[in-house]
């Protein structure tokens, strides 16, 4: 969470030696579900200092930790967390072909059914890494795609926090009735 605030706030100066220090306290301790949470950070804060080189490094790490692969793991919530910014750094290297490869996989791997964060982001991916390559009408769709399942995304949170503030209205009114 630290790497990612720093990186939306564009505020990453200090936050690499910031979560150095925190991976040196959990590694002393043996967690390795920490350390995969650190060098995943620590990866996207490299990424954002465009040194996609590093990160990879980072980023292997985390796979090594885990003992999956992005063939055999992409259910595994810290693949998942990794899968985006790992093809995002493959890009930058000039890996376009695996970069799209990549982030292929991970949209053919969520049910159309069930768009979620990890499929907007790999579809907003796709859309750049397939406009830096050279196919635009690819990247057009793969935007398009991306705009809609925001909206779904945008609409699905929508309505549960309209249901969810009827339910606390009701249960307000219930209250309300009990007393009297």
């Amino acid at each position: 969470m630290i790497a990612q605030a720093a990186v939306v706030t564009g505020e990453i100066d200090g936050v690499e030696q910031t979560l150095a220090d925190v991976m040196t306290d959990v590694e002393d301790r043996v967690l390795p579900d920490g350390m995969t949470f650190g060098y995943t950070g620590l990866g996207i804060v490299q990424l954002a200092d465009d040194r996609p080189s590093d990160a990879l490094t980072n980023f292997d790490r985390v796979l090594d930790i885990v003992g999956h692969d992005f063939e055999d793991g992409l259910q595994h919530p810290r693949i998942q967390l990794l899968v985006v910014p790992y093809a995002v750094a493959l890009r930058e290297q000039g890996r376009i072909e695996e970069s799209r490869e990549l982030l292929e996989s991970v949209i053919a791997s969520v049910p159309a059914a069930e768009p979620d964060q990890l499929l907007l982001s790999a579809m907003t991916e796709l859309a750049t890494t397939l406009q830096v390559s050279g196919d635009r009408r690819g990247a057009r769709d793969a935007a398009e795609r991306a705009a809609r399942i925001q909206s779904f995304l945008w609409d699905e949170n929508f309505r549960y926090r309209i249901a969810r503030l009827n339910v606390s209205l009701e249960l307000d009114q219930q209250k309300v009735e009990l007393a009297l």
